[in-house]
């Protein structure tokens, strides 16, 4: 127990947080301008990217000191690999710019794809400082482009969400860990069992929003699903051990199981989720309303559990002992007289 107990607590330490990315914010197109028919754009991949159809145009989008940064025409899409944007473009945080790219070289070009349709991160889809720190509800920013050598800008604006109330999110937390407590009373451990195999689907759920909420841009599904990992495998195995110990009609070991089980998904995917109960959006592949109401679900029931299987235990070990089978002989008496029994009946 002890070195389960150092293993959980571990992984607690290691986990450090949640990759499901909430904001207050949401980025805007506005359009063109001037305005160019056949030319479309749209944000993709969470808002976290721009999609350009240039359609029948030839297309240079500018970086960020005004240079060539990508290119579409009859030949494809290509980047300028001595453009600093095509670096600083590859993440939310920018890759590592060469020594040799110079937004004063002549354009490079490597075709990446067939077009006439290009995805790229902007920087201009980022929260700015100022808006971060809440001096104003809404930034206006525009991207330079060329369209068959005339200037024109893609426009958009980042804004502030209104912000959501975590407030009926705690109280069914609050509700549902009464209830699994309360229920003690009427229920058995059949029972607990049962609540926690809704508690690990609960927190399957949570944990499939997140690995598929995330833009494979970003990241992959097995790099978000990793990062997620060590809390929902110790939280689910320990559930699986749980019901394979009440299988075998060992209660108090399943009971004892069940406790680190809801213990630990309550802490992974409840304590640790409970910015994405105020968050006004979130990365994740379910809507928000239903990835609120799993994570208070999580976090309630999670918490309920464990002290409900802490109180099983507890009274499966306050039971009194039933008594020691009855022996045919008594013990001698202190004064060396003998009792009767059924082998030797008692003397004169």
């Amino acid at each position: 127990m002890k070195t389960l107990a150092a293993l959980v607590f571990a992984v607690l330490v290691a986990h450090g947080g949640s990759s499901v990315q909430d904001s207050d914010y949401r980025p805007r197109l506005d359009g063109f301008s001037p305005e160019v028919p056949g030319l479309d754009a749209r944000l993709v991949d969470d808002d976290t990217r721009i999609e350009l159809d240039a359609g029948e145009h030839e297309v240079v989008v500018l970086g960020y000191q005004g240079e060539p940064f990508l290119l579409i025409d009859e030949g494809g899409v290509h980047e300028n690999v001595l453009s600093p944007s095509t670096y600083l473009n590859r993440s939310l945080d920018g890759d590592p710019i060469p020594p040799d790219a110079d937004a004063d070289s002549d354009p490079e070009w490597v075709r990446i794809g067939d077009g006439p349709t290009a995805r790229w991160h902007d920087h201009a889809l980022h929260v700015p400082p100022g808006q971060a720190l809440g001096t104003r509800d809404e930034s206006r920013w525009s991207i330079p482009l060329r369209v068959d050598g005339q200037d024109v800008f893609l426009d958009g604006r980042m804004i502030t969400l209104p912000e959501t109330s975590a407030t009926p999110y705690i109280v069914l937390a609050m509700v549902l860990a009464a209830a699994v407590i309360l229920s003690l009373r009427w229920t058995t451990t059949t029972t607990t069992l049962a609540i926690l195999a809704g508690l690990v689907v609960a927190d399957v759920l949570r944990v499939y929003g997140i690995g598929f909420g995330t833009p494979t841009w970003l990241a992959s599904r097995w790099e978000v699903l990793r990062e997620q990992g060590p809390l929902p495998i110790v939280g689910w195995g320990m559930a699986i051990t749980a019901l394979v110990l009440r299988a075998r009609r060992r209660r108090f070991e399943a009971l004892a199981a069940t406790v680190v089980a809801a213990a630990v998904i309550a802490f992974g995917g409840g304590i640790l989720e409970l910015d994405d109960l105020a968050a006004s959006r979130l990365a994740s592949a379910l809507p928000d309303t239903v990835t609120r109401t799993i994570v208070a679900a999580v976090l309630g029931t999670g918490l309920g559990l464990t002290a409900r299987a802490l109180l099983e235990v507890r009274l499966a070990t306050s039971r009194p002992a039933p008594p020691a089978p009855r022996s045919d002989s008594a013990p001698t008496p202190a004064d060396g007289t003998r009792t009767a029994s059924r082998s030797h009946p008692a003397s004169d």
